[in-house]
């Protein structure tokens, strides 16, 4: 299994070496040093926007997996917020779709007709506007004022309060723009089966634990920060930022002692499922492409983790 993506090694030497360089710069000779040395720092640039494996890379967002002659390829995504095409390997990502014989995503092409009634009452719709009801009025004004509707659950409530952030980060095209629904449309596009790799049982039992009213009331308290730290998560993704992984021995604790029902029915069981389903599909396809939540790539009880295992 090898990850793909930014090489760290040449991105620092790229920033020791610009250190090194505007040390000395002064206002007056900026911009003659900077076409002076251009010629040593292009050819790192060049490798770094790559998408080969030229040295370890950092924490990426894409893996390549291969077994018995076999090689299948995962995007752990940002679900909104940046467009496919904008990744750093957004071509080299295509063409592995392109030439994968099946795609898999989380909820495959949506919720089917018969499921929405289920879906609706599990997941989006709270009874007698009963999670609204229990928020502080500061906090149902913010709602209110941003046309965030009063009949949502706490889960769906964070769904669009994250959107509002993102529309303030980002604008509102890119906001609403799923990497998800991209690499779906991409394989109708291409003409290539595609499965879901979550229903509706699989995800039931690990919402309930997902968002709380405590977490509605801070996000909307410290919803001023939230644009910024949008951004930042953006260009963390983008740079395959540690921000996106959690490691060593805080990981292997995790595994081992973590109770958090949220970690176990959000991560762990879905992604023991999804690492079932993979291994099956493996047997009948010679190339799989996997797109799911990041998280689900990175953090612990990670699918990458249980399959190296």
């Amino acid at each position: 299994m090898e990850e793909l993506g930014y090489p760290v090694v040449l991105r620092n030497i790229l920033k020791k070496a610009r250190q090194m360089i505007f040390r000395r710069l002064t206002a007056k000779n900026c911009l003659e040093k900077i076409f002076k040395f251009s010629f040593l720092y292009t050819p790192f640039l060049a490798l770094t926007v790559s998408c080969g494996p030229f040295f370890p890379a950092n924490k990426p967002f894409f893996w390549k997996v291969e077994k018995n002659e076999k090689i299948s390829y995962f995007l752990g995504t940002f679900h909104y917020g940046i467009p496919l095409e904008d990744l750093p390997c957004s071509k080299t990502i295509l063409t592995k779709l392109r030439n994968s014989d099946l795609v898999l995503t989380e909820l495959g092409s949506g919720v089917q007709d018969a499921q929405k009634e289920e879906w609706e009452k599990t997941f989006k719709l709270s009874p007698n506007n009963e999670d609204f009801n229990q928020l502080s009025p500061e906090s149902q004004r913010f709602l209110e004022q941003n046309g965030i509707s009063k009949e949502l659950t706490y889960f769906h409530l964070n769904y669009y309060l994250t959107i509002l952030c993102l529309k303030k980060a980002v604008g509102e095209e890119t906001a609403l723009t799923s990497m998800d629904v991209q690499v779906r449309s991409a394989a109708i596009y291409f003409n290539i089966p595609s499965q879901a790799l979550d229903t509706l049982k699989l995800r039931k039992p690990g919402i309930k634990y997902h968002t709380t009213k405590e977490d509605i009331e801070n996000k909307i308290k410290n919803f001023h920060l939230c644009p910024k730290y949008i951004q930042y998560g953006i260009a963390a993704y983008k740079m395959g930022n540690k921000l996106f992984t959690t490691k060593g021995l805080n990981k292997w604790l995790h595994n081992r002692y973590s109770t958090s029902e949220s970690d176990k029915w959000l991560l762990k069981h879905r992604n023991e499922k999804w690492a079932t389903q993979f291994k099956e599909a493996h047997e009948n396809h010679d190339h799989i492409f996997i797109a799911a939540g990041s998280f689900h790539f990175t953090e612990p009880f990670n699918l990458i983790d249980m399959l190296r295992r």
